[in-house]
C-alpha cells in the first residue's frame, strides 16, 4: 500500500510541478514578446546590424542572446536563461532590433543614447568603428574615454579583426582605420 502512495505522490508532484513551469513559461513568454516590440533595424543605419552580426561571430564575446537577455533581466538569472533560450528562436533581425534598444553600452541603454553619450552623434551617423566601440562596451569592456589613443588602438584593432576575417572590404577598412575617431568630452547621461 505504502509503495503504490508513493508513486501516486510522485506522479501528483510531477503533474503540479510541471503546471507551475507551464504558467511560469506563459509569463515570461508574454513579457519576453513585449520586449521584443521594438523598432526594426530599418530605423539604424544601414550597415549597423550587419556590424553587429559581424562583431558577435567573434569567439572572444558572449552570444548576442545572452547579452540582450542580460540586459532584459540583469538580476534573474531563470528569466535571463529563458529569454535567451527565446532569443535563440528569434529572427537575427529582431534579436539585433532587440540589442539596439535595449543593450548597456556603459552608463546608458541603447544604441540612439549610446552614440549622444559617447560620440555626441545621432545613431545615424556613427562610423563602422564607433558600432565596433559599442558593441565593445555592450560586452563589459571599457571605453577609455579620457585616454583617445587607447580608444583609437582599440577601433582599429576591431576592424583589423573583421578584415581579416573578411566582414569588411579593404576601401571600408582602410577609410575607418583613417578616420578620426572622435569621443564625448564630458558625456553627460541622456534620459
Amino acid at each position: 500500500m505504502a509503495f503504490k502512495a508513493r508513486y501516486i505522490f510522485i506522479l501528483i508532484a510531477t503533474i503540479v510541478l510541471g503546471i507551475c513551469v507551464f504558467v511560469v513559461f506563459l509569463d515570461y513568454r508574454d513579457d519576453f514578446y513585449r520586449a521584443l516590440d521594438v523598432p526594426p533595424t530599418s530605423h539604424y543605419a544601414a550597415d549597423v546590424s550587419n556590424l553587429i552580426t559581424a562583431y558577435y561571430t567573434r569567439s572572444d564575446v558572449s552570444d548576442i542572446e545572452w547579452s540582450v537577455s542580460e540586459a532584459l533581466a540583469p538580476d534573474q538569472p531563470i528569466r535571463r536563461l529563458v529569454f535567451a533560450l527565446f532569443l535563440a528562436y528569434t529572427s537575427q533581425e529582431k534579436r539585433v532590433a532587440a540589442f539596439l534598444h535595449y543593450a548597456q553600452f556603459g552608463p546608458v541603454r541603447g544604441l540612439e543614447r549610446a552614440a549622444l553619450y559617447h560620440f555626441d552623434i545621432h545613431h545615424s551617423k556613427l562610423t563602422a568603428g564607433e558600432v565596433l566601440l559599442l558593441c565593445d562596451l555592450a560586452q563589459g569592456a571599457d571605453l577609455p574615454v579620457n585616454d583617445p589613443i587607447a580608444a583609437l588602438e582599440r577601433r582599429d584593432a576591431l576592424l583589423s579583426d573583421l578584415f581579416t576575417r573578411g566582414f569588411l572590404s579593404q576601401a571600408v577598412y582602410r577609410s575607418e582605420r583613417d578616420r578620426a575617431l572622435s569621443l564625448s568630452v564630458n558625456p553627460i547621461p541622456v534620459k
